[in-house]
């Protein structure tokens, strides 16, 4: 028995010498912007995802999250017929009264709208610049109640926080049509992407985030983060609450549009890539919390 095991070793160990002997397949590398590819989102339909599973952890969602289904999208996708490279540019955690109003002023001047992500305490705080960047046309979605990171919350927890978050919106922009929801930290689970489905609002994060929130980032760093990292199809990830970001702005509109990118709303990104697939405010759940729904977060745990 040992003999013929030991031949059988030589006998394989001797067939790899030969050439034509093909070495062990490796793993595919992943496929980069310049291999066509770019990102893959997941997916995670409301029935599917009644309780999080161990493989959908934090680090395992692509920043582009659509529960309608597997969305593989290329760069080609974002360049218009003038040769023009859509970029999604995006402001969380406003509104605020100081850089807020700034970079409104910014945005007007150079002709470009954008999708503010914005918390609900900030909107109940500041509701007139909330009610201004609805006005000057920009795109807004619910970035949490108090901007805590929703994956850790209860299912009860979860809930509230974003009937809450998308109330304080409905307050200021009755009207507006709201499909992008964005989780705080950029922390979620099969459950925040159910949650948000049900308001009918699909849940995105970004690929380029110059870390302008970090204290002691100087406008030139947050313009080098954005601009060295900028292709065709990206979402940029910005605070318009920070004076570093009123301050960078100016420069990467100018340089991105110089370099031939064209700044969009997330919903102008997602129609331009996906024109046949719909988004979750399109099919999905409601847009109007319940009654109810949005309790006063002080009788809530946070």
């Amino acid at each position: 028995m040992i003999l013929s095991r030991l031949l059988g070793a030589l006998l394989a160990m001797a067939l790899c010498v030969d050439p034509a002997c093909s070495a062990a397949p490796q793993p595919a590398a992943a496929p980069t912007v310049d291999s066509g590819i770019h990102k893959v989102s997941l997916v995670h339909r409301s029935r599917l995802a009644a309780k999080p599973a161990t493989d959908l952890a934090v680090h395992h969602f692509s920043p582009y999250l659509h529960p309608a289904g597997l969305v593989a999208y290329s760069p080609g996708d974002y360049v218009t017929a003038d040769g023009r490279s859509l970029v999604a540019l995006s402001f969380d955690d406003g509104p605020d009264k100081v850089n807020t109003p700034k970079v409104l002023n910014i945005l007007r001047e150079a002709g470009v709208h954008a999708t503010f992500f914005l918390i609900g305490l900030h909107v109940e705080r500041d509701p007139a610049e909330a009610r201004q960047i609805v006005a000057e046309g920009h795109e807004v979605g619910p970035h949490g109640y108090r901007h805590r990171a929703m994956s850790r919350m209860t299912d009860a927890e979860l809930h509230i926080d974003m009937a809450s978050s998308v109330a304080a919106l409905r307050t200021v922009a009755p009207e507006a049509r709201i499909a992008w929801f964005r989780p705080p930290e950029g922390a979620c689970d099969a459950r925040v992407v159910a949650e948000a489905a049900s308001f009918q609002m699909d849940t995105i994060r970004w690929d380029i985030d110059p870390k302008d929130w970090q204290e002691g980032r100087t406008a030139p760093e947050v313009v080098d983060a954005v601009l060295s990292h900028l292709h065709p199809g990206a979402v940029v990830l910005l605070h318009s609450v920070h004076s570093a970001t009123a301050e960078a702005l100016p420069t990467i509109l100018r340089e991105g549009a110089a370099r031939g990118y064209q700044f969009v709303t997330v919903s102008e990104w997602w129609a331009a890539g996906h024109p046949a697939k719909p988004t979750a405010a399109a099919e999905n759940g409601r847009q109007h919390p319940e009654e109810g729904d949005a309790a006063s977060p002080s009788l809530t745990a946070r």
